[in-house]
């Protein structure tokens, strides 16, 4: 084979290995824009990792560009490889972009979470500071009650001795009654033997004077 040849053979060799770079780099690209587009579906917590693999994924895919640059400086201008390069550049620029949004929507939502978890700290302080007053309050008033309670017990005792000297004094009083009805009787009794006395003793004295009278005329020679 001559020199000739195996020029040939290395240009075609070094022209299929470009192309492979080139179709593993568009490649690579589109499948990283991929994940990174999946990313706003994943949940919170698998997201951080996903984002760190993207930029893995983007920063291998700079490196490959960055060679493809290098391969395409020492070689004559190709209409196809500069617009596969100028390609590759334009979808770098986009996954770039893409990336930043993507964590700046995990800064966004973390920041978020941290003052959701922020909130639900000072809320549940909230609650349990409310929660310790009306606990302080509740022992406040059983003590009060209990207070009350005590307060209660002594009053209704009071109420049992009051009633004791109540019927106490009810009962004197129906001795006292029956013991006046009975005087009353004994002087309305006296009152009768009174009159009774006083209608005799005028009766014979009426009878004494009659008496005296008629000896008074006898002895007067009257009668």
């Amino acid at each position: 084979m001559t020199v000739e040849m195996e020029c040939y053979v290395k240009v075609d060799e070094a022209l299929s290995a470009e192309e492979e770079m080139h179709s593993e780099l568009g490649g690579g690209i589109r499948q990283t824009m991929q994940m990174v587009q999946d990313l706003a579906r994943c949940p919170a917590a698998g997201r951080e990792s996903g984002v760190a693999a993207c930029r893995a994924r983007f920063t291998a895919h700079q490196q490959l560009f960055k060679e493809l640059e290098v391969r395409g400086s020492g070689t004559l201008p190709n209409r196809k490889r500069d617009g596969q390069v100028e390609g590759h550049r334009r979808a770098l620029r986009e996954l770039s972009s893409a990336l930043n949004a993507a964590g700046d929507a995990l800064g966004r939502e973390e920041r978020r979470e941290l003052m959701e978890d922020r909130s639900k700290e000072v809320c549940f302080k909230t609650h349990k500071g409310r929660l310790a007053k009306g606990n302080t309050e509740l022992r406040e008033a059983l003590v009060q009650l209990r207070d009350t309670e005590e307060v209660s017990i002594g009053i209704m005792q009071e109420l049992d001795r009051n009633r004791e000297s109540i019927l106490t004094i009810d009962s004197h009083t129906d001795r006292a009654s029956a013991s006046l009805s009975r005087s009353s009787s004994l002087i309305r009794q006296m009152r009768f033997q009174d009159v009774r006395c006083r209608v005799l003793v005028a009766f014979l004295g009426t009878l004494l004077t009659a008496g005296a009278t008629v000896l008074v005329l006898l002895a007067t020679g009257i009668l």
